[in-house]
């Protein structure tokens, strides 16, 4: 054993519990007229005392039973306490403490020791700065006010109506936002069919797509083909040629055909056009999106390579 825990399981002498603690019990006694605590006050005291010490709330196995007579207040079992109701503040206390440190310690908890002294020396302290013995334990009880159904009724529809009153507020609110935004809507279009306003052109590789569709009707001329040969005019990269008009018609000649021939069926006109598309097609020959097809289309008709059907 080390000198430490000699001198903790050391007796502590009579004259530090008369000079430390004994007092404090003699104030209590003096101020409330030796009242003795109630069973629930003796429930408090140990369930407060047990958190102020263990840090943690009581298990909710510990049982508390009110006896009498010749009978001490004591827990045998550790988990069912005996209270007798002609226990004094003193005794409470003091047993709490040391059922506590036998909690705390377990074996190694010796009666009247150090650590049992300092613990009842915290306790008797805590418990008379905080009047306990005037009667702070015990919880004022409200008295009970009896109501009649009839008015509970009264008071439950009342509310009802609120809630609802609101809740119609808060609709009506929400329409009147919705009605205005159609107003709003219908207003613009009523302006947009009465001044003939042109709508919005609408946007992405579809708009694209269509305009392009519209420029080969105007101009039959310009042709769109498949650039990888392979497959259909939907795939890219897309390349853009000239075909051009006979007094038929819209020639079948095509810059496909052997270049010597192409070019001695075509007009003085059409070599220039055909020339400066051919010098053009250089640069960047094939489409990769609707958005450089139709470029490309409006850039050729720009330049009046091409002209639109009568």
């Amino acid at each position: 054993m080390t000198k430490f825990e000699k001198l903790i399981n050391k007796k502590v002498d009579r004259e530090d519990y008369n000079k430390f603690v004994n007092p404090i019990h003699q104030k209590m006694i003096d101020e409330n007229g030796n009242k003795k605590p109630t069973f629930k006050e003796c429930i408090s005291v140990i369930k407060r005392l047990y958190r102020l010490e263990m840090k943690t709330t009581i298990s909710k196995q510990c049982k508390f039973i009110q006896t009498s007579g010749n009978r001490n207040t004591w827990s045998r079992d550790r988990w069912n306490w005996k209270i007798n109701i002609d226990t004094t503040w003193e005794d409470i206390i003091h047993n709490t403490c040391h059922w506590i440190e036998h909690c705390k310690y377990g074996s190694n908890a010796k009666i009247h020791n150090l650590n049992s002294f300092r613990i009842e020396k915290r306790f008797v302290e805590y418990a008379y700065k905080h009047k306990w013995h005037l009667g702070t334990l015990i919880k004022a009880t409200k008295p009970k006010v009896e109501v009649s159904k009839d008015v509970l009724m009264i008071e439950r529809l009342t509310n009802n109506i609120l809630k609802k009153e609101s809740k119609l507020k808060t609709t009506i609110k929400r329409t009147e936002t919705l009605l205005k935004k159609n107003r709003k809507k219908l207003k613009y279009y009523q302006k947009k069919v009465a001044n003939g306003v042109v709508p919005k052109k609408p946007s992405g590789s579809y708009a694209y797509k269509e305009m392009a569709t519209k420029l080969n009707e105007q101009y039959p001329e310009i042709v769109l083909f498949d650039a990888t040969r392979y497959g259909e005019v939907s795939n890219f990269p897309i390349e853009i040629e000239l075909w051009f008009r006979t007094k038929d018609g819209i020639s079948k000649i095509s810059p496909r055909m052997g270049r010597i021939d192409f070019i001695t069926l075509l007009s003085v006109q059409q070599k220039k056009i055909w020339l400066e598309h051919i010098a053009d097609k250089r640069g960047n020959c094939c489409c990769n999106t609707r958005k450089q097809v139709y470029d490309k289309m409006t850039q050729i008709i720009a330049k009046g390579l091409v002209k639109p059907i009568n």
